[in-house]
């Protein structure tokens, strides 16, 4: 039996390629960064299972996806690498996670210094990881501020007048300076 149209068309189906990996879960960014710089440039399909613990497939590897969010939003990993504007501020504790009721938004840089390394390399394993759950069908659930999402998908902001609060000035201070820059 042949695939296509007409006699004599026939395609070969093969296997799906999966790449099996093992993280560990008291080391998990690590582990995930590690992971997703060499699986990014791979279209497989992504297996993970954790290190210690029987079991992989689809419900793992769907684990995984939420259990790196989660740890995207911990208070003491923002603040060791600075990604998302606390709302709280610089007297939060370290301890719980961040969940502004506008969605997580970056925070803002310096303009006048060079962007730290370290939140570049990290907002890199960012879009690794959107890019990888996105590829393989899996839900990611890293709650990203709707201006945000706009200003990364069209470069413009999601409506003239986003909700109060400090996020939302953040936004406004980007898109002024990239309105000024223009």
């Amino acid at each position: 039996v042949g695939i296509g149209s007409g006699p004599g068309r026939h395609a070969r189906l093969g296997a799906l390629r999966r790449d099996k990996a093992s993280v560990s879960r008291a080391n998990l960014l690590a582990d995930a960064e590690e992971l997703l710089s060499d699986a990014s440039r791979s279209a497989g399909h992504l297996e993970v299972g954790f290190s210690g613990e029987s079991g992989a497939g689809t419900g793992v590897t769907a684990e995984f996806f939420s259990q790196v969010a989660l740890a995207l939003q911990e208070r003491g990993t923002n603040q060791t690498v600075p990604l998302w504007l606390d709302e709280a501020g610089a007297e939060a504790p370290q301890e719980g996670h961040l969940n502004p009721p506008g969605g997580l938004f970056p925070a803002p840089l310096d303009p006048a210094a060079p962007a730290p390394e370290a939140v570049l390399a990290r907002f890199r394993f960012v879009g690794r990881l959107l890019a990888k759950a996105f590829q393989d069908k899996h839900v990611l659930p890293l709650p990203l501020s709707q201006p945000f999402l706009a200003l990364v998908a069209h470069g413009c902001p999601a409506h003239p007048n986003p909700p109060k609060g400090t996020a939302a000035a953040a936004h406004g201070a980007m898109t002024s300076a990239d309105a000024a820059a223009a």
